[in-house]
């Protein structure tokens, strides 16, 4: 029953809400990007997950778990290592072995480690006010994406 002074509105649901967290379409969209070296991509999809309400520092921490993978990767395959044996020792599928394989063929050893100590500083300027959070994302991204095409 309505209250005789309450006015007919449509009904208010969550979508209504602007700038609510949803669930992304695309979830891998960003470490896609970083993979591909694809600078595009990698803001976009970033920007996308800041839209959805992840924090910078969450991506922040994302990219650098990504790179952190490719270097364990990368290392172990340069010992020697097939994907079966990355996968036994990483506990990652074969599929993700493969893959992450490919995408760190293009990039040496010593451009990985540069990348992840660029990660870890990014993260130290960045949550100790030195560097603007967003912009220092955006930074790395750009590093990360134009160093693995190298």
């Amino acid at each position: 029953m309505r209250h005789a002074l309450a006015k007919q509105h449509p009904a208010i649901t969550v979508e209504s809400f602007q700038g609510r967290p949803t669930a992304s379409s695309k979830p891998f969209a960003l470490t896609d990007a970083l993979g591909q070296g694809d600078v595009a991509g990698a803001l976009r999809a970033a920007h996308e997950q800041l839209v959805e309400g992840k924090e910078v520092f969450e991506l922040l921490g994302l990219v650098a778990w990504q790179v952190q993978r490719w270097v364990a990767v990368k290392r172990l395959a340069n010992s020697g290592y097939s994907a079966d044996q990355i996968a036994a020792v990483t506990g990652l599928r074969i599929w993700h072995v493969e893959r992450l394989r490919s995408e760190v063929v293009r990039r040496s050893q010593a451009v990985l480690d540069r990348q992840l100590a660029s990660c870890w500083q990014v993260q130290r300027d960045a949550k100790s006010g030195r560097a603007s959070p967003e912009l220092a994302l955006e930074q790395l991204l750009l590093e990360l994406c134009e160093t693995g095409t190298r």
